[in-house]
């Protein structure tokens, strides 16, 4: 019976780490045109998630943005008049190669937000833990 008390601890053990694993996985490849920024909205995490963003571009700098999904027409608006959007959750700007760490928190939906002032192409990959 040793074997099987064991197994009853372990199963709710291996249930909550299933549950509060908030893994996320995207990856996409995109042509920008310029100045038209490319956004991907994602669903809020239960928790405070840390996100990595990776953008690759293949032809001209771009710059990358993590926003609340409350704040994106503000940082879109702001886009569109050639400055930053105000209160980036994290952001870096005129890379080929970038590589930006944020913090989402809890239930908090949020938008990365792609942009160049050339037409490029680029690869996108958001992984949040």
């Amino acid at each position: 019976m040793s074997w099987l008390r064991r197994l009853a601890c372990a199963v709710p053990v291996c249930l909550l780490l299933v549950v509060g694993c908030q893994k996320l996985a995207y990856e996409k490849t995109e042509a920008l045109d310029p100045g038209i920024p490319f956004t991907a909205t994602f669903d809020p995490p239960r928790y405070a998630q840390k996100l990595t963003v990776t953008v690759s571009s293949t032809k001209a700098p771009v710059s990358a943005y993590v926003v609340k999904e409350s704040d994106l027409k503000a940082a879109e608006s702001a886009l569109d008049h050639g400055k930053p959007p105000p209160n980036p959750l994290g952001a870096q700007e005129n890379a080929a190669n970038i590589n930006l760490t944020a913090t989402v928190p809890a239930k908090t939906s949020f938008s990365v937000v792609v942009v160049s002032k050339r037409g490029t192409e680029v690869k996108i990959k958001v992984v949040g833990r």
